[in-house]
């Protein structure tokens, strides 16, 4: 890799080394590895903002993971964008690595705990061109502190192949007969999706906010309790009408009822409390009545905050 003042190249004959050359000719899955990566929904969200804002007639973006080694357990918290230039047909790839640094220096001042721990490209293919951005990747995580050196590559179909966003993730091995190299490869990473209760709530409002307009991407309104609790009363009537229905059915003899299904709403029902419904209505009437309370309260102290802001205003 010959690194410029500016920019960062890689070329296909950087080294003479078979793993290299032949990096990108095998896609196999040879089996789990001992590390297990965890991606949380923070970082794909910020992967397809980045395709949307690509440059035009730009086909793939590239960006930096970063994230944090606990035991065998990597989680990939948070990415940025790097900028990134090459052409299919040809053996070279340029990337900023002057703006790659300065980005990484800015996001550990923010949190010191994160470090780079692999990259991702938008489509789901693996290319020669793949291999030459891993080997850099490779190179900057040669003297991780964190004993992470196998940077791992995360793929987000954009293209929606088969109507899914599929993500995944790969790591390079070589295959080796004594001290000799004879070949290196991409293989399949075991990679999870996690999200910690703060992320699920958030992700939750996207998927169920109303939408401001019919456009694919227009941003929805957060909703408020009452508009999540109705919606949530409705679902589970849904739930329940779509289970009964189901029920029926298989009890009539029309379809042919599924053992794991059965099991499933025998679970579903063991775990629902046994409450008499005085005791059920009398539980969910004091619980709405102390949200009604809360609510009353937050409006009261909302009302005289800015009433107490206008008065100030009015004396200075």
């Amino acid at each position: 890799v010959s690194t410029q003042s500016t920019w960062g190249t890689c070329r296909g004959g950087f080294n003479t080394s078979p793993q290299n050359t032949i990096m990108s000719a095998l896609h196999l899955d040879f089996g789990k590895q001992q590390v297990v990566y965890k991606l949380h929904p923070l970082v794909i969200f910020s992967i397809l903002d980045h395709f949307k804002r690509r440059n035009p007639g730009q086909q793939r973006v590239v960006g930096t993971l970063l994230g944090e080694r606990r035991g065998n357990t990597v989680e990939i918290k948070n990415c940025f964008p790097v900028p990134c230039s090459y052409q299919d047909d040809e053996d070279q790839v340029v990337v900023d690595m002057e703006y790659h640094t300065n980005m990484l220096t800015l996001y550990q001042k923010v949190n010191s705990r994160e470090s780079v721990v692999g990259w991702y490209s938008s489509g789901s293919k693996v290319t020669f061109i793949s291999s030459l951005i891993h080997n850099l990747y490779a190179d900057l995580m040669a003297d991780n502190k964190a004993g992470l050196t196998n940077p791992i590559h995360v793929t987000v179909d954009t293209s929606l192949t088969n109507f899914r966003m599929g993500v995944k993730g790969y790591t390079s091995s070589v295959v080796s007969i004594g001290d000799k190299a004879v070949v290196a490869r991409f293989e399949s990473a075991p990679l999870e999706l996690h999200a910690h209760e703060a992320e699920k709530i958030g992700v939750d409002a996207l998927i169920w906010g109303n939408p401001d307009d019919k456009r694919l991407d227009a941003p929805s309104t957060i909703q408020s309790d009452f508009e999540s609790l109705e919606q949530a009363v409705v679902k589970l009537l849904h739930t329940l009408e779509t289970v009964t229905d189901y029920a029926q059915k298989v009890g009539e003899g029309k379809i042919e009822g599924d053992i794991e299904i059965g099991r499933q709403i025998a679970a579903a029902l063991a775990a629902v409390p046994h409450l008499d419904v005085e005791v059920f209505d009398k539980s969910l009437n004091s619980n709405l009545q102390d949200m009604l309370m809360i609510l009353y309260l937050s409006n009261m102290t909302r009302a005289q905050l800015a009433l107490a802001d206008k008065i100030n205003g009015l004396l200075l």
